[in-house]
């Protein structure tokens, strides 16, 4: 079996950042650790 394209290798990082990046428009502060859990789970799941 070969190693998956570049562009698939890179989707889950690209989906994590553009929803943290969502998460943090308009906020003052940063996204919360409990909220950065949650995208990378959603994304990255054991």
């Amino acid at each position: 079996m070969g190693a998956l394209p570049l562009h698939e290798q890179s989707n889950p990082f690209v989906a994590a950042l553009v929803e943290l990046v969502t998460l943090q428009q308009g906020r003052t502060g940063f996204v919360t650790l409990p909220e950065f859990t949650e995208v990378l789970d959603r994304h990255f799941p054991t």
